[in-house]
This record gives C-alpha cells, sequence and structure tokens, in this order.
C-alpha cells in the first residue's frame, strides 16, 4: 500500500485525485462508510426496497446481530469490494412458486410424524419440527388472509439450522407400510430441495442488495472525497488505473523498477497482482494483465498456497494459482523450496504424514497440493520430537475419549506435561547461540492455540 502511495503522489493529476491526499486508517474509513449508512438507513427505512426487506426477515447468524449491524456489514463487504463495479446478473426466479412447492414438501412429510411409534426418535423428532412449521405457517395464513413471502423465505432458510437432518434412527418406530428408508429419503430429498432454494434466493438476493446499497457505497466515495482521503483499496484500485490507462505512466514505471520482488504472494490481492503483471511486462504497450509476459528476470515471486489466509484482504489462492499458470506459460521458472532448516526430521515426517492425506489439492485451484518437507537438520534419538498428551483420569466417561473430553482434560494434562517436562523429563534443547544442548527450561516452551479458547477453568479446581 505504501508503495502505491508513493506513485499516486508523483502522479496525482494523471490518477486524478487530490495532490495532498490522505490515507485513511482502517478505523477512520470505518467511520466514514457508517456515516453514510447510517443516513441511507434512517431514509430506506420508511419503505424498505425488496432486498433490504428480505435480508432483514432473516434470522441473524449471531444472537447479538441486529437489523442495522447486518446491513453494515453488507455495506462494508460491498464497499470492501466496489473494483468489480459491473451489474450482478440476476437470474429469472420464480420465488413464490418456488416457496409455495417447499411448503407443501414439508407439510406432506411432516404429516408422517404422527404415525411414528417412537416420538423419541431422531428421524421422528425432525418430522415433528417439520409439521410444527406446518402448523404456523397455516395459522400465518388463515390470520393474515394472505401469505408472507419474505418470511417464509426466512422461516425455510432456518429449517436447516432448526433440524437434525442426518441422524436416520433405527428399529421399526412407524406404523405398518410406513418404511423408515422411504421417510429418510423423503427427508433428504426435501434437505436437497432447501439447499437449491436457499442458493437461488441467496443469488436472487445478493443482485438486490447490490443494486440497492450503491447509494451507500457513493455516499462513502464522496465523503472520502470531501476531505482529501483515500482508504487502502484506493490506492490499489487508483495505482492500478493509473498503469493500465496511461502508456506513458506505464513505460516510465516499467523502465524505472528493473526488479520486482513480491514476497508472500499467496495473500496477494488481485488487484496488486495486476499492478505487478503490468509493471513487470516485456511490452510497454499491452495494458491487459492477462496477456502480460515479463521481462526475462525481472520478476522474482515467492509464495507457499499453504500458508493461504482464506480471503484475506480479498486474497484468494486461485488466483495464485492462474498467475503461476500465466508466468510458466511465459518462459518462468518454478523453484520449489523443500527443506526446512527449522525443524527436526521427526516432526516433519509427522507433519507431512498429516497433511499429504488431507491436502489433495483441487481442479480449479482452489485448494492447494502438499509439497512435502525435507529434513536439513541431523536427527536426535535420544529423545521424542513428537508426544501425544493422553486424556488422564477423572476425564472422560467409562474409558471413551471424547472430543470434549479432549477439550475438558487439556489445561490439565498440558500443565502437567510442562511441569515433568521441565522439572523431571532430563530432555534438552538446542540453544541458539552455542548450539549446545541446554537443559528445557519454561522459556523454551510456546503453547499454540488453534483458536481462542477458554483453558484457564480447570487448572486450578481441585479433584478427589
Amino acid at each position: 500500500h505504501s508503495f502505491c502511495a508513493d506513485i499516486l503522489r508523483e502522479r496525482p493529476l494523471e490518477a486524478g485525485i487530490d495532490p495532498a491526499f490522505t490515507v485513511a486508517t482502517e478505523d477512520d474509513a470505518a467511520a466514514l462508510l457508517e456515516r453514510a449508512f447510517d443516513s441511507w438507513f434512517q431514509t430506506v427505512l420508511e419503505d424498505p426496497p425488496e432486498g433490504v426487506r428480505r435480508y432483514l426477515r432473516r434470522r441473524p447468524w449471531k444472537p447479538d446481530e441486529g437489523p442495522r449491524q447486518r446491513l453494515l456489514t453488507a455495506c462494508r463487504d460491498l464497499a470492501d469490494h466496489r473494483d468489480y463495479d459491473r451489474p450482478w446478473r440476476r437470474d429469472a426466479f420464480d420465488r413464490e412458486s418456488a416457496i409455495d412447492a417447499l411448503v407443501e414438501e414439508a407439510r406432506a412429510l411432516g404429516s408422517l410424524g404422527g404415525l411414528a411409534l417412537n416420538q423419541y426418535d431422531p428421524l421422528a423428532r425432525c418430522l415433528a419440527g417439520l409439521e410444527a412449521f406446518s402448523h404456523r405457517v397455516a395459522n400465518r395464513d388463515a390470520a393474515a388472509g394472505t401469505r408472507d413471502y419474505d418470511w417464509l423465505e426466512a422461516e425455510l432458510l432456518a429449517l436447516d439450522r432448526a433440524l437434525d437432518w442426518n441422524r436416520k434412527g433405527r428399529g421399526k418406530s412407524f406404523a405398518d407400510g410406513i418404511l423408515r428408508a422411504d421417510v429418510v429419503a423423503r427427508r433428504d430429498a426435501l434437505r436437497r430441495s432447501l439447499d437449491r432454494f436457499r442458493r437461488a434466493a441467496d443469488a436472487d438476493l445478493a443482485a438486490c442488495l447490490f443494486r440497492e446499497l450503491q447509494p451507500v457505497v457513493q455516499a462513502y466515495e464522496n465523503l472520502k472525497a470531501s476531505v482529501g482521503a483515500l482508504d487502502f483499496l484506493d490506492l490499489l484500485l487508483r495505482t492500478r488505473d493509473l498503469v493500465r490507462d496511461h502508456p506513458a505512466v506505464r513505460r516510465d514505471l516499467q523502465e524505472r523498477f528493473g526488479h520486482i520482488y513480491v514476497d508472500e504472494f499467496q495473500d496477494t490481492d488481485p488487484l496488486q497482482a495486476e499492478i505487478v503483471m503490468l509493471l513487470a511486462a516485456d511490452d510497454p504497450a499491452q495494458a491487459d494483465a492477462r496477456e502480460c509476459r515479463p521481462v526475462p528476470g525481472k520478476l522474482f515471486v515467492v509464495g507457499d498456497p499453504k500458508q493461504s489466509i482464506y480471503r484475506f484482504r480479498r486474497a484468494d489462492v486461485a488466483m495464485y494459482a492462474r498467475i503461476k499458470a500465466q508466468l510458466v506459460a511465459t518462459g518462468a521458472e518454478v523453484l520449489y523450496l523443500r527443506t526446512s532448516f527449522r525443524s527436526v526430521p521427526a516432526i516433519q515426517g509427522a507433519v507431512n504424514t498429516s497433511f499429504e492425506r488431507v491436502m489433495q489439492g483441487s481442479d480449479d485451484g482452489s485448494q492447494a497440493d502438499y509439497v512435502a518437507l525435507a529434513p536439513h537438520r541431523e536427527a536426535d534419538d535420544s529423545q521424542p520430537s513428537v508426544v501425544a498428551l493422553p486424556v488422564p483420569a477423572p476425564y472422560g466417561w467409562n474409558g471413551r475419549v471424547t472430543k470434549a473430553a479432549v477439550v475438558e482434560s487439556t489445561p490439565d494434562a498440558v500443565a502437567a506435561f510442562v511441569h515433568w517436562l521441565v522439572n523431571d523429563s532430563g530432555w534438552t534443547v538446542e540453544d541458539p547461540d552455542s548450539g549446545e544442548r541446554v537443559p528445557v527450561a519454561s522459556g523454551h516452551i510456546c503453547l499454540l492455540f488453534r483458536r481462542f479458547v477458554q483453558l484457564r477453568e480447570d487448572v486450578t479446581r481441585p479433584y478427589v
């Protein structure tokens, strides 16, 4: 971003921006967008358009997420992708007919719940939920004298989270003539119908919201212009436009930068990738980044798709794969860095064994292939390098190791292992300064967490 800011300050007139522009922080940009949103929100509440009306009727994923916050989040997502400025396609979608068909399918299946011999059977409980849904629909239709399709859309989409669609139950739990397998097949068919409806309804709603939320994005642009500010996306977007649309500027920058080095390319924004390809191109007249051929030896890219943070600041691992293929097609050489200089061979072996089975890549490039690590350090057979901590007593139930038992036992198990490691194990580590083996101390230990968790609850609780 700072690289783009420097280029824009050199060429503000060609870029069409205030020469004295400031770069808005993330907090400042968020505050400006919220101002634009609040002004629009107060107006639109008087008579919500179709997309807003449908969106507000849907149940939130988070209990504390109110209607204002949900719409504001949608505006932020739209503002973060405003460089995709073409109108979104809205395919034909007969929403009311689709809803009517689903309501009838749910009613017919739910009516079988009354034939269940065991009301506690998982499959019977799913049918009971469908029957309760059908009763709510019938009562609401009768009270209103008409069908509320916005409410029904939201209720149908909520069914997927409200019911257990997976468990089949067992035994003879239905009246004669009703086979469990047939009921399961109808339930699974209904779920597939709901999933198809969700995809169609989401696509239709997204096209509506894209159109209806544009005034917020435009008001946000106006507020930034009024204070002479650019946000982080502006820096990339304005620089891309400057380099792409001004041949003289593009030629000047191509001649100035003889070598371009890009690190962590797997987390690169598509606009950043476009800028890089334009600056590295061997033909100054080429303004399409997809057709650019880099000058031999000018571009050096380092990236590891396995480390890609999903959608990190608009990064896309599929874009990484596409750029890689483009570079290879134009003569670039691919070097695989396989050697790990940090881990000992036993750790590398455990990592390779674990990830080779699950990281198989994908045809569309959206998932990375696993490249096995090769050892550099010598193996130390005097002590293990990988230890799996067992679930200690009194956790678990009848010797069964469940996910809940693992989570509950983690604080005690980790604390006990660390205490043993430091005080009683006799294990050693390599001192980074002297290279000599020294006893394990608490300062050598680091705890890594997959996600934020509470691990303090059980550490000090006494057990008898």
